[in-house]
């Protein structure tokens, strides 16, 4: 019994100091799976992000879980790091092993009525999946990043919401014909739109997870 007793605590003692990566930057790549200006320009569409929405987003690519659940793994990572910030919870982990073949967008608690677990789920499919089966790493991410920025401005919409577009313009385009006769001389107004520049030092912000989110694999 005495051993029994002894081997359960190692175990538990071994899982529960796991050794979680030092949060190098907004792009922590330990696989190396993207080369210097790949991880720079992600490094920079995620602090534009951040400047115009206050979320954190976060990419972790790792060699192998180990055997750890990616889900598991993924809101322990966060938390301990703090992703988001700590009165609004609203960070987002993209979490990828190469060896394992896995990936997760882990949503932190403030952000899970937005960017749900449907939508994390049609994100690791529809975006990231099909561009890691041809072993585009960036090409995959970029698209994920592209949808969470959609996702927060209220713009993203499903793959089968995207398939109604086709159907809608051949109903519409008639009429806008015939609009577009009756407006003769008017002119079109345009408006530009400029981003803040000055990008800072990274760091967690005291935010926690809770398990919100959507796996997938490659």
């Amino acid at each position: 019994m005495k051993y029994i007793f002894i081997t359960f605590l190692f175990v538990s003692t071994l899982f529960s100091n796991t050794n979680f990566l030092e949060l190098t930057g907004r792009v922590v790549d330990t696989a190396y799976m993207l080369d210097e200006s790949e991880e720079s320009s992600l490094s920079k569409m995620l602090e534009i992000y951040e400047n115009e929405t206050s979320n954190q987003v976060v990419i972790v690519m790792i060699e192998s879980l180990y055997g750890q659940d990616i889900a598991d793994y993924g809101y322990q990572l966060g938390r301990h790091w703090g992703i988001g910030q700590k009165d609004k919870n609203n960070g987002v982990l993209i979490i990828v092993s190469l060896y394992d073949r896995k990936m997760r967008i882990e949503v932190g608690y403030g952000l899970e009525g937005t960017l749900t677990d449907k939508i994390a789920h049609e994100i690791v499919e529809n975006k990231m999946k099909p561009s890691f089966r041809g072993e585009d790493y960036y090409g995959g991410l970029k698209k994920a990043i592209k949808s969470i920025t959609e996702v927060s401005n209220g713009e993203y919409s499903s793959e089968k919401e995207q398939s109604l577009w086709p159907l809608i313009f051949i109903f519409l385009f008639p009429l806008w014909g015939v609009f577009q006769t009756t407006r003769s001389g008017i002119d079109g107004i345009s408006g530009n739109s400029t981003s803040t520049g000055g990008f800072s030092s990274f760091s967690g912000g005291g935010g926690s997870f809770g398990g919100g989110g959507a796996s997938g694999g490659w």
